[in-house]
Parts: structure tokens; C-alpha cells; sequence
């Protein structure tokens, strides 16, 4: 449906090498060049690595078949503490793989953490150029300060919505509150981790022996973020969307999706992916693609 395919375009970052799947460079690099050439590519996003593994991923991405490299494979990269080498790094390879005439590959956003107002503005000072800046900040208390900092730096947030132990997952009235902090300081955001299934259930967090937690759904994220950022709804609201486990409540169709009495139209639907709710990393492009199947959605 037209409604599915405006709320999800290239929604899916590739993040292969992180838990849980943590795949080695040799095995993620063609895997998301397959996934590209494959009958899903209009979900695949960036592909997702650490700044220090650049070099390692320009070795693989060099073996690539070029059909594979035929268009810029998008790429998003984890900064670490030296921020001046790591701009550094991130001008030479985009030089090489675009100003030079390539044109096969490019870093267009960068992601790190901050842990105070001052670190997201020195920051900002230093990574002004030449990406998109990610600043991840947690949720547990009221986010409304550090997203302020980050529209003031002119900077793009990021949540986590899990991880690998059932304590890393937030909870709904957390996640809530920071799309309604996100929408109100208009700071777009992506998410990352824990994101495995369309709709919110319990999951185990790993394999079938591990713990079992109740996993935030990617669908239900994105359509209320799109209710935050179009409607401006409450926070009772938001929390209903995002705590609801009924595939049957997310009605899409081809000109947009009801939910909970409230609708949002294709248009509403691309607004908010333009320019709110970018993207979410996930470790398998597989995963989301059959979830998606098993609920007739695509």
C-alpha cells in the first residue's frame, strides 16, 4: 500500500555489525549491497558503522561487484573522542568517494553521545560540518533541556528503544514524552536498538534462551511520531499508540493510516519521515521484511 511504503522509505538503517547480530565487516558490507540490488531496497537506509572500522569497511566495499556500488551507498558513522581527526576522516573519504569523481559511496550523518549541555555544544563547534550530527541522549529523566540544546546547536537527536538486556528498553510514558519534546523543539530524530518487530509484544531479547521483555514496535513509533509532530496530540495519546500490541488497530490504506480514531494521510505520513522521524537502526533488514509479510503489509 501506498500509505506503508510513504511511512517506511528508507527507513531502515543497516547496523549488522551491533548486537545482536554483531557480524563481521566481510559478512555486513555485502549483505547490505545485496540487500540494495533486492526487491526490498526502498526500506534500506544508511548502512551503519563505527568511524575507527572506516578503513576496514573501504577495503570490503572496494571488493564489492560495481552493479553493487553503482549508485552512493549512504553511510552513517559513530564518532569517538577525537572529534577534529575524526571530521578529518570523514572529509578525506567523502573527497575520495565523491569530489574525485567516484561518486560510490558517502558519510552523511554522524552519530555520538553527550552526556551534558556542554559536551552537545563543543560539539557542535567541532562536527558543523560536513554530516547530519546525531546526538544521543537518554530518556529516563525529562529530555526538554538537552533537546533544546541540540536545536540550538542545529543538531538531530537519537533514542535508544532497547538493547540486549531488559533494562536498556524505555518505557512507553518515556518514549512519549521525548516525541512530544522532539516535536515541540522541532528536532528531527532517529532511533536505534530494540526495534525488531512492527508491532509492540513480548520478544525475547536475544535468541529463544534469553530473556523475554515487552519490545517498543517500529510501526507504532512512526505513526506516533507522526501524530506528534502533524496533530501536536497529548502524551495520553502518544502513550496509547506506542503501547498498543494489535496489528488490527494500525489500519493502513492507500491514502494514509487510521489509529485510535485518528488519522494521518499519506501526506502527513511523508511530512514526517521528511523531516521528524528519520530512521531507525536495525541489525537485519530480514527481520523487519517478514514481520512486515506475516501482517500483509507488504
Amino acid at each position: 500500500m501506498n500509505s506503508v511504503r510513504t511511512l517506511l522509505a528508507s527507513v531502515v538503517d543497516y547496523a549488522g555489525l551491533f548486537p545482536p547480530a554483531e557480524l563481521q565487516m566481510r559478512a555486513a558490507v555485502p549483505r547490505y549491497g545485496a540487500c540494495r540490488v533486492g526487491p526490498f531496497a526502498w526500506l534500506l537506509g544508511r548502512f551503519v558503522l563505527p568511524l575507527a572500522q572506516l578503513d576496514e569497511f573501504e577495503h570490503h566495499f572496494d571488493e564489492m561487484p560495481p552493479a553493487e556500488r553503482a549508485s552512493p551507498w549512504p553511510l552513517s558513522v559513530l564518532a569517538g573522542r577525537n572529534l577534529p581527526a575524526d571530521v578529518k576522516k570523514i572529509v578525506d573519504f567523502n573527497r575520495r568517494h565523491g569530489d574525485e569523481g567516484r561518486h560510490d559511496a558517502r558519510i552523511e550523518s554522524i552519530e555520538l553521545k553527550v552526556h551534558s549541555l556542554d559536551d552537545t555544544a563543543a560539539a557542535a563547534d567541532v562536527l558543523a560540518e560536513p554530516a547530519e550530527v546525531y546526538f544521543e541522549i537518554g530518556i529516563s529523566s525529562d529530555p526538554a533541556e538537552r533537546l533544546a540544546a541540540v536545536a540550538a546547536a542545529g543538531g538531530r537527536a537519537k533514542v535508544r528503544a532497547g538493547g540486549v538486556s531488559p533494562d536498556l528498553f524505555p518505557s512507553v510514558p518515556d518514549l512519549a514524552r521525548f516525541l512530544q519534546a522532539c516535536a515541540s523543539h522541532r528536532v528531527p530524530f532517529k532511533a536505534t536498538a530494540g526495534l525488531h518487530w512492527a508491532i509492540r509484544g513480548e520478544h525475547p531479547v536475544a535468541d529463544e534462551r534469553s530473556a523475554r521483555v515487552v519490545m517498543h514496535g517500529f510501526l507504532n513509533l512512526f505513526v506516533a511520531a507522526g501524530l506528534a509532530f502533524t496533530d501536536r496530540v497529548g502524551a495520553h495519546v502518544l502513550e496509547a499508540v506506542l503501547d498498543e500490541q494489535s496489528p488490527s488497530a494500525f489500519a493502513f490504506d492507500d491514502t494514509g493510516v487510521n489509529i485510535h480514531g485518528r488519522r494521518l494521510s499519506c501526506e502527513d505520513l511523508a511530512a514526517t519521515r521528511r523531516g521528524f522521524a528519520i530512521s531507525y537502526g536495525s541489525c537485519s533488514i530480514e527481520q523487519p521484511v517478514e514481520d512486515l509479510t506475516r501482517l500483509a503489509l507488504i
